[in-house]
């Protein structure tokens, strides 16, 4: 089930979906009774930019308040208010002595999408702006649009963020990756 939701693109999906039929017949059944769009990446909306399908936001909430659940209402609101504060002062203080260019978090995935380069090999498509690519290894390719920042992959199209695919060709024009990252993460 979690391949096929992590899955990017409608082909991967029917392969992990069909695999999960062999698994589980009850399980595939009630997978595609639920609407896709709301648990495979395969089917999500490129507008967002999101490619989450889990936060824990609530979650993590929930555990830091724990302490405070069962205050009287004014108790529960300071232990909020001491809880938010000290974290955004940590998170500030942070941030003021991190030195990227990139939010921490979108720096490590590109250094993973960077080493995940290996093996893919690009290959122009003479267009004049150098951005239009395909990309091969001996058992998948992708097509790659760097002027629209795409790639049939999905995964840069899903977060911002330029996959592995992408990567390559940018470094086949001899183009920092970094810049091509979505603005909202700098």
């Amino acid at each position: 089930m979690w391949i096929a939701a992590r899955a990017t693109t409608e082909p991967e999906f029917k392969k992990a979906m069909e695999n999960l039929k062999k698994l589980s017949e009850p399980a595939w059944k009630e997978m595609t009774e639920l609407a896709v769009g709301m648990w495979s990446r395969a089917r999500y909306s490129t507008y967002r930019f999101c490619d989450l399908q889990v936060n824990n936001k609530c979650e993590a909430f929930n555990s830091a308040i724990i302490e405070y659940r069962e205050y009287p209402i004014i108790s529960l609101f300071e232990g909020l208010k001491f809880y938010l504060t000290k974290r955004i002062v940590r998170l500030r203080d942070y941030m003021l002595r991190y030195e990227g260019d990139l939010c921490p978090k979108i720096a490590q995935i590109m250094e993973k999408n960077k080493k995940d380069v290996d093996g893919w090999s690009p290959n122009w498509h003479g267009d004049k702006d150098y951005s239009s690519f395909s990309v091969g290894n001996s058992i998948d390719k992708y097509v790659i649009s760097l002027k629209d920042k795409s790639c049939t992959c999905r995964k840069w199209d899903l977060s911002g963020i330029p996959c592995p695919h992408a990567i390559a060709c940018m470094w086949f024009n001899n183009q920092n990756p970094e810049e091509f990252v979505a603005h909202w993460y700098r």
